[in-house]
C-alpha cells in the first residue's frame, strides 16, 4: 500500500506540473487528492495481493476438497499441484482470481477509506498555550 502511495503521489506531481520529488505529505494536499490517491493505492494493493497469492489459494482448496478413499495416503502439496498443472496447465493456478480480485479490491478499499477517515475525525484539535 504504501509503495503504490509513493508512486502515485511522484505521478500525481509530475501530472500537475512537478519534478515527481515530491514527499506527498498530506497535510499541504487537497482532501479529494489523498483520498483519491490512499483509494487508488488500496485498490492497487487488493489486486497485487490477490493475484500473487491466488496459486496458494486454488492449491489449498484443491487439497480440501480431495476425498481420500480409505487407505489411501493424503494427497500432498506437491502431487496436488502436479495434477492441477497436467489437468488445466499453467492458468489452472489463476482459476477464479477475477472474482478474487474484486473482493480484494473493495474490501481493501473500504478498510483503507475508512481507517483513513477516522484517523482525521478522532483526531484532537491543537492545543493553545
Amino acid at each position: 500500500y504504501g509503495g503504490y502511495q509513493k508512486l502515485l503521489w511522484q505521478q500525481l506531481d509530475r501530472v500537475l506540473g512537478g519534478d515527481g520529488t515530491s514527499s506527498g505529505d498530506i497535510l499541504t494536499r487537497p482532501s479529494s487528492q489523498v483520498i483519491g490517491v490512499q483509494t487508488l493505492a488500496a485498490a492497487c494493493s487488493g489486486v497485487t495481493s490477490s493475484i500473487l497469492t491466488n496459486p496458494l489459494d486454488v492449491i489449498k482448496t484443491r487439497l480440501q476438497v480431495t476425498e481420500s478413499k480409505k487407505g489411501d495416503i493424503q494427497p500432498s502439496i506437491a502431487s496436488t499441484t502436479r495434477q492441477l498443472l497436467q489437468s488445466d496447465g499453467l492458468w489452472g493456478l489463476w482459476r477464479g482470481v477475477g472474482p478474487r480480485v474484486l473482493s480484494s479490491m473493495l474490501w481493501g478499499t473500504a478498510m483503507v477509506n475508512s481507517y483513513e477517515w477516522l484517523k482525521r475525525y478522532c483526531v484532537l484539535p491543537d492545543t493553545v498555550d
